[in-house]
């Protein structure tokens, strides 16, 4: 993943050298880390705008984030994130091009750590839920009377002895 986002990153500026005035460093393994945790830890404190997990205000301050990454790399690190190389990826018209190439990865760490570390309990139930999103997907469904109508579905597992999933 540090590999591919500094390879995106060269690959930007190589054509459109203007456009990238800010300094960069290249992203090791660790910063990458830090910032999946980061993405983590946002999605379950929610503040209204970005800037904010950086703010000085004790009401709203959060240490984690802060002390972890500064306020000016953490936007560049999520502006060039990435989990595969752009330039070897198959294109649509290709039989063997698949719609999650760029995640699989990704998506089979996340998977086989799951695997192997999580144990389920005997109290287990599955339900759907909606992930919100507008933008261009192919695999985005509708679903008429439903608080949230256009978005991604996923089928998730719930716990009952510890409510996760």
């Amino acid at each position: 993943m540090a590999t591919e986002t500094n390879r995106y990153h060269e690959q930007q500026v190589a054509a459109e050298p203007n456009n990238h005035k800010r300094k960069w460093s290249t992203v090791t393994w660790d910063e990458v880390e830090a910032f999946i945790a980061i993405l983590i830890h946002m999605g379950i404190v929610k503040l209204p705008q970005m800037h904010l997990y950086w703010s000085t205000d004790n009401l709203i301050h959060q240490e984690r984030v802060s002390s972890i990454v500064t306020q000016t790399l953490f936007p560049q690190t999520r502006r060039f994130f990435r989990l595969a190389n752009n330039s070897s990826a198959l294109p649509r018209e290709d039989p063997s091009f698949n719609k999650i190439s760029r995640v699989r990865q990704f998506f089979d760490s996340v998977l086989k750590n799951s695997q192997t570390l999580y144990r389920l309990d005997w109290e287990a139930s599955t339900d759907e839920t909606m992930v919100p999103h507008r933008g261009c997907l192919s695999f985005k469904q509708n679903t008429k009377n439903k608080p949230v109508r256009w978005g991604i579905k996923l089928l998730v597992l719930f716990q009952a002895k510890t409510g996760c999933f």
